[in-house]
């Protein structure tokens, strides 16, 4: 019975692809330059006295004005259409890195640090499949289901901060007694997060005159997992210290907008600006940590009882693009 249904089914595209004419198929490659700003956000929970997890730990990596690179290819049969998007941030210092810790785990902030951020590497690819339907001439609209890749690592250096904790009793980080560390005296941390993601949504299109095409395209993830790595590390040579990892599951908690314009040429050239947010409510996950006393000697993870690691961030980018369609 299945290979009678799969031999139907490829009888039944064998057919209509035949009987196709070169109008029914479509694709458009389209270079993409533009301008991103955003943070991610790690956190770590812990359980206080009466077992109740408290945030003990929060690192806010921000992303400011960082050049976007990238393309997309758009083909389609008919009325079934996809999308296959790549594009890469170009390392380069962006912005801070503030380090904040409650270590009583309570409403005090016993240290608060900044470091010089820098992305060292980030890109992400994702592929999209929409059907389209046309109810009237100047107004397109298709439900959307995709997948997205993204990974994203950062450095932070030269950090300065007032640490609350380091005296007896432990005050918090803005008071008098808390002692202050100059730039450059804290040791670095690093930072890499990869995300996969699927996504559910729709695409609207509208075309109020014939030189002008506007968009809208709205998605929520069912469902995202994200792998966060981070390194601390315990010397000026960064040869000790500790790693952690978490990992994370976030089920409808993911939002994806994007909107834009293009300008028509003609039946080949378009010219387009777009903008695009994407916010993720805070999760929290599974936590593990690994201590090392060198580069090449590391130990394995091990699961952290009573710690729970955390994942958020929020972006937005402005772009310009050139398409060029070929069929």
């Amino acid at each position: 019975m299945k290979k009678f249904f799969l031999s139907l089914l490829a009888t039944f595209f064998s057919v209509s692809l035949f009987a196709a004419s070169p109008e029914d198929f479509s694709l458009s490659v389209e270079p993409i330059f533009g301008m991103k700003w955003g943070q991610v956000d790690e956190y770590v929970y812990e359980k206080d006295s009466e077992g109740i997890y408290q945030k003990e730990s929060e690192l806010n990596w921000h992303i400011k004005n960082m050049f976007k690179v990238g393309g997309q290819i758009d083909g389609g049969f008919k009325k079934l259409k996809g999308k296959i998007h790549f594009s890469a941030l170009i390392p380069g210092e962006c912005g801070i890195m503030e380090d904040s810790d409650w270590m009583d785990l309570n409403d005090v902030k016993t240290t608060y640090s900044k470091s010089e951020n820098k992305i060292t590497q980030a890109f992400d690819f994702s592929i999209e499949l929409r059907y389209e339907f046309q109810p009237i001439k100047k107004i397109k609209i298709a439900p959307v289901l995709g997948f997205e890749y993204k990974i994203i690592s950062f450095e932070a250096r030269n950090g300065y901060g007032w640490y609350g904790n380091v005296v007896s009793p432990h005050v918090s980080w803005d008071d008098p007694n808390a002692v202050y560390y100059s730039k450059g005296s804290l040791c670095g941390i690093d930072y890499h997060r990869d995300v996969k993601q699927f996504l559910l949504g729709y695409y609207f299109e509208f075309k109020p005159i014939e030189k002008i095409r506007m968009y809208e395209s709205f998605f929520v993830c069912p469902y995202a997992y994200t792998a966060s790595y981070d390194t601390h590390y315990r010397n000026s040579e960064e040869t000790i210290g500790t790693d952690y990892a978490d990992e994370v599951y976030f089920f409808f908690k993911r939002f994806k907008y994007l909107t834009g314009c293009y300008y028509v040429f003609n039946k080949h050239w378009e010219i387009g600006f777009h903008i695009s947010a994407f916010y993720a409510i805070g999760t929290t996950g599974t936590n593990y940590q690994k201590a090392f006393t060198s580069k090449g000697n590391r130990s394995g993870y091990k699961e952290q009882s009573g710690v729970k690691g955390g994942a958020g961030t929020w972006d937005i980018d402005a772009s310009l693009s050139c398409r060029f369609t070929i069929f």
